[in-house]
């Protein structure tokens, strides 16, 4: 309902980034109650929780499914899965094994988290945008988020070595001071 609203408002409007913005305000509000744990009976908090992350679950899998290709949601899943376990954990097992125990568990979740980033950026060395204007040697791309190359949406000009059709293209990516960007059209031949 909201989505429908702003697809029609909102030129240009990315459904991705829109359910990954969910997903991080939920994570959000989920830590938030993982600080204001004193201040809340256990069986409210943990029911917050509960609610929460069934509907992050329902985000995952209904809205970042539909919004990523089949290839990619894997990883999508197994990254929005680990953060969203590192939070629970450490709101849920207090009530079982006491205070020291969720944050026993909360380093080593939010360190496989990590190398599982690390891993994207071993891994994934391109990401995908559509052509919206290309001239002698250089194209502008349009992308959307990218959690695999790790890579933000917007426009970008990048290299050609050749004229580039309207349409998606694949496209490299490096990593500089301020992050990475794409910066030259791979071709597949």
């Amino acid at each position: 309902m909201i989505k429908d609203f702003l697809k029609k408002k909102i030129p240009g409007f990315k459904p991705l980034a829109y359910a990954v913005s969910k997903l991080q305000l939920l994570v959000i509000g989920a830590l938030l109650l993982l600080l204001l744990r004193p201040f809340f009976p256990v069986f409210s908090l943990n029911l917050v929780v509960l609610l929460i992350s069934l509907y992050y679950f329902y985000v995952l899998i209904a809205e970042v499914r539909q919004e990523t290709k089949k290839e990619d949601y894997l990883y999508y899943f197994v990254f929005f899965f680990l953060l969203l376990a590192a939070v629970d954990i450490s709101v849920i097992l207090p009530f079982f094994f006491g205070e020291l125990s969720a944050y026993s568990f909360f380093v080593p979740i939010t360190i496989l988290l990590a190398l599982f980033l690390v891993s994207f950026v071993l891994k994934r060395k391109f990401t995908y945008g559509k052509v919206s204007s290309s001239g002698k040697g250089d194209v502008v791309i349009e992308k959307d988020f990218d959690l695999l190359s790790l890579t933000t949406a917007g426009k970008f000009v990048v290299n050609a070595d050749r004229p580039v059709k309207q349409g998606t293209v694949k496209v490299a990516v490096k990593t500089t001071f301020s992050g990475r960007k794409p910066y030259k059209i791979l071709y597949d031949n």
